[in-house]
Formats: C-alpha cells, sequence, structure tokens
C-alpha cells in the first residue's frame, strides 16, 4: 500500500507540472485575448457595481490570468463572476473558456487521475507477484523437509514408505504427521 501511494505521489507531481504547463499557455493566451475586452467590462463600471474588485485585474497579466483559470477552472471557485460578463459582452470568449475548461478539467486532470489509477494497480500487481514468489518458496521449504523427514519414517531404508510406516509417522509426533494433517489427509482415507 505504501508503495502505490508512493508512485500516485510521484505521478502526482508529474501531472502537477503538466497541469500548470497548460495553465501557464492559457494564462498567455488569455492575456492576450482576454484582458482587452476585461478592461472594455471594467471601463463601462459593470465590476465597480458587481461589487468584485479583483475582476478587474483577472486577466492582466499572466500570473494574474494563472490564479484566475486555477480558482475557477480546477478549483471551481467562483466561475460566474469572471467569466459570465466576458461571455455575456464577448460571445466568442466562450470559445477560450470552452477550450480551458476541456483541456485542463476533462483531459489533464482525467490522464493524471488515470495514470495514478494504472500505477497503483501496477504495484498491486507487483507485490501480488511478490506474495506468490514467497509463497512458492515456502512450498519448496516445506516439501524440503517432507523429503528429509520421510527418509528418517523408512525406517527399512528400502527407498520406499510402506503403509505400516507411514501409519506409524502419522501418529506419532513426527514433522510428516504434522504435514500429512496439514495437506489434509486423514488416517483411515
Amino acid at each position: 500500500m505504501i508503495r502505490s501511494l508512493m508512485c500516485a505521489i510521484k505521478t502526482t507531481c508529474w501531472g502537477c507540472v503538466l497541469i500548470g504547463f497548460t495553465v501557464t499557455i492559457w494564462s498567455i493566451l488569455a492575456v492576450q485575448i482576454l484582458h482587452p475586452y476585461n478592461q472594455q467590462i471594467t471601463r463601462s463600471g459593470y465590476y465597480r457595481d458587481a461589487g468584485c474588485t479583483r475582476c478587474e485585474h483577472a486577466w492582466e497579466s499572466v500570473w494574474q490570468s494563472a490564479i484566475t483559470i486555477t480558482q475557477t477552472v480546477i478549483a471551481g471557485d467562483s466561475w460566474g463572476t469572471t467569466s459570465i460578463a466576458l461571455i455575456e459582452r464577448f460571445p466568442p470568449t466562450l470559445m477560450f473558456f470552452a477550450g480551458v475548461i476541456f483541456s485542463t478539467s476533462l483531459l489533464i486532470l482525467n490522464l493524471v487521475l488515470a495514470v495514478i489509477v494504472e500505477k497503483a494497480n501496477q504495484a498491486s500487481q507487483s507485490d501480488m507477484q511478490v506474495l506468490e514468489m514467497e509463497k512458492d518458496k515456502e512450498t519448496r521449504e516445506l516439501e524440503k523437509r517432507l523429503l528429509k523427514s520421510l527418509t528418517l519414517v523408512d525406517r527399512d531404508g528400502s527407498g520406499t514408505i510402506s503403509l505400516d510406516e507411514l501409519l506409524r509417522c502419522y501418529t506419532s509426533k513426527t514433522d510428516v504427521g504434522a504435514h500429512l494433517k496439514h495437506m489434509g489427509l486423514a488416517q483411515g482415507s
């Protein structure tokens, strides 16, 4: 479980880098595309009347645009405050916002989530393989001990175990009896 968590953390960090890169690209475009329209809305007094002090600065720089995109698209906070006024007054900006939502929320975030799930699944399968290998090793050890014990049961040294020898070891306190009982072989079956 800890290995799965470590894989998820590594993937999450790379996902954050990818999201940061995507937000930066959209922020650069926002300064070029949205800021001129936003200045027109600011000059009209709409933001002052709406009581939004941050709205007039939402798209003025790459940093402000990145904060706005992170706030509205990734965190899902105050979407309408900065976007609806632009979309209502300048409908083509809807294409910009659709591109931001599609590329960050739908593509990048879901891609990161899918990779995290895949990495966790791979770590789980790897853990299962390790457990299988340990179980196989344990079985081989048990077989070795059983063979060693069986040579002790063969009292006449013939290389075969008679029914009498087998029954005697089953009732005695030897490893063979314990192994036979563990294997589900009952006396008389």
